[in-house]
């Protein structure tokens, strides 16, 4: 029994490195590292657009420049393979500061509670695993979700102890400024205990375990300046109320999924789901007691400060998706100090840890052979590699190989690896969103997308309008729904572009013209014949490999990519409406 809770804790950080490693898919990490490479190879951080030819120059508010040097050295020393890495030390620290917070409130919260006492603990940390996975993938975010919960740790230890490490508030604000456009959580986490706080200090002080004996003077002077240091960046002032700015954005951002929020379809999730039941069972065990006032209960556990936090994250992630870990992170520690009541109450503990070593092999095990993510993720995979059926790695090889330049359509999504690997490559639009490109031009582009051909002003269509204006050498199209119909019209109806290139993931098309026509010789279609090619492999990481049988030896890194060539053709030219 001794070594079980230790055993057993040891599982969930098991859990949580395996819940990291991850095949690379997310199209947003080209652009950031390349990003990176830029800051690197130049000595600054851009304050203008450098990636784009429709943009080119204008102002670029680029906040997460230091999480995206980090990538840039990631991917130079071991490989983009490598990146969760980076995901793993967030996540550990994570799970630190809920130890530390866990202590603190269960010790607060169950009279006889001590440190060696973890049920709680590990089962909510393994709920929020179970949670959280879905944005467990190696962007800056995760260390907006690692400074969020370094700051309640600060602040809760200094509450407790007046320790004069509240101090590290402000070079703990100043980096996080530089690395996640989510600083702005740390201004409103540190202005919430500021008012908190002095209201605990001069109107509940008085009441029995409630409240703070001591001014919160140093706490103030600490916050404010954290506060004022945001303008230690590139940006400088401008970034304090930049956050605001944001804010904007996510309201007039309509084209990304994960913003949806709770009144949005899709947003109803398992994720979303669990997370109010936590927020419930939250709820209910706060409130049902005898012993205290039942407003100044929750004040007492957790402080009026966390419980405002508490609520502040629930709304965040109500307002946005891919904000539930936030909140998930805040209330492990509360949920794990009011299942550690079952602990107290039970004479053999043994079983509980039992319980809890095997819900933690099981969880491993589901991880680890794809099973969880087949069931629950399917775009996730278990492995430390590149996923080629979500990037057009073929397709990039073409335009390098056959060395297609000038100004070029590519689709928002597929750009961003494409300015990761083609030298000199500028994007008509990528996935730095409205940081860069104005809403009505995201607007105009996805119009051209879904109605090319509809008649415009002067008896032009959309696409009309955009070739005119850049003459484009080359489209590069994914072929998904969002942009069949401009697949479909360059392929049957355009007469001034061939395709040349496809694959499962895209299709290329060149411009007809005589300096083309060798290119085109060798590569242009017609009716009868197609080009397509099977849908080229990533490159093996021998590290990567390395790292991801250690944590689960029957890992293989063969491709799992279908190999029936004729089944994949007969797909696309279906999508492409051929017979």
């Amino acid at each position: 029994m001794k070594h079980l809770p230790r055993i057993a804790w040891v599982l969930v950080i098991l859990v949580a490195i395996v819940s990291c490693i991850k095949f690379i898919y997310e199209p947003d990490i080209w652009w950031q590292i390349a990003t990176g490479n830029w800051i690197i190879e130049n000595g600054n951080v851009p304050i203008v657009d450098v990636f784009s030819h429709t943009y080119a120059g204008e102002p670029w508010i680029n906040v997460k420049w230091g999480a995206e040097v980090l990538m840039a050295l990631v991917d130079r020393n071991f490989g983009v393979e490598l990146l969760p890495i980076l995901q793993i030390a967030c996540l550990l620290g994570i799970l630190f500061f809920i130890r530390k917070l866990y202590n603190q409130f269960a010790s607060t919260l169950n009279i006889g509670f001590n440190k060696e006492m973890m049920f709680g603990l590990i089962i909510a940390s393994l709920l929020m695993l179970f949670v959280v996975n879905f944005r467990l993938n190696s962007r800056p975010e995760m260390f907006s979700h690692l400074f969020s919960m370094a700051v309640l740790f600060l602040i809760i230890n200094h509450k407790r102890t007046k320790s004069n490490l509240i101090f590290l508030l402000i070079p703990l604000q100043i980096v996080w400024t530089n690395m996640h456009e989510a600083y702005g959580i740390g201004i409103v986490l540190i202005s919430i205990f500021f008012i908190s706080f002095w209201i605990e200090f001069l109107f509940l002080k008085k009441q029995d375990g409630i409240g703070i004996s001591f001014k919160p003077t140093k706490f103030s002077i600490a916050g404010i300046v954290a506060i004022l240091a945001v303008a230690i960046n590139p940006h400088g002032f401008k970034m304090i109320a930049h956050p605001f700015n944001i804010l904007g954005q996510l309201s007039e951002n309509k084209f990304t999924q994960e913003l949806i929020s709770v009144g949005s379809e899709g947003y109803w999730k398992y994720q979303s789901i669990l997370m109010v039941i936590i927020t419930l069972i939250i709820i209910y065990s706060i409130f049902t007691t005898k012993k205290v006032n039942f407003i100044l209960k929750p004040i007492k556990s957790f402080g009026l400060g966390y419980c405002v936090v508490l609520a502040a994250f629930l709304y965040l992630s109500f307002t946005s998706f891919r904000n539930i870990p936030f909140f998930l992170y805040v209330a492990t520690p509360v949920l794990g100090s009011i299942l550690a009541s079952f602990e107290l109450k039970r004479e053999k503990k043994t079983t509980l840890y039992l319980i809890s070593i095997v819900t933690s092999l099981l969880f491993y095990v589901t991880i680890t052979t794809n099973y969880f993510y087949e069931k629950l993720l399917p775009i996730e995979q278990y492995g430390l590699k590149i996923n080629a059926e979500k990037t057009p790695i073929g397709a990039s090889n073409f335009i390098k190989e056959n060395k297609l330049e000038g100004k070029e359509f590519v689709d928002y999504l597929s750009s961003s690896y494409l300015i990761y690997d083609v030298p000199n490559f500028k994007s008509y639009l990528d996935l730095r969103d409205l940081d860069v490109f104005p809403s009505i031009f995201f607007e105009n582009v996805f119009f051209i997308y879904q109605a090319p051909m509809a008649i415009q002003r002067d008896g032009k269509t959309p696409w009309q309008f955009a070739d005119e204006i850049d003459s484009f050498n080359y489209v590069m199209l994914l072929n998904s729904s969002v942009f069949q119909n401009l697949n479909l019209y360059l392929t049957h109806q355009s007469k001034d572009f061939v395709l040349v290139y496809a694959d499962m993931l895209n299709s290329i098309y060149v411009r007809d013209t005589p300096k083309n026509k060798k290119l085109l010789a060798k590569y242009g279609f017609d009716k009868e014949k197609i080009i397509f090619n099977q849908t080229t492999e990533a490159p093996t990481n021998i590290l990567g490999d390395i790292i991801s049988n250690i944590f689960w030896p029957p890992y293989s890194a063969n491709s799992n990519l279908k190999k029936n060539l004729n089944q994949n053709y007969s797909a696309y030219k279906n999508y492409l409406r051929f017979p």
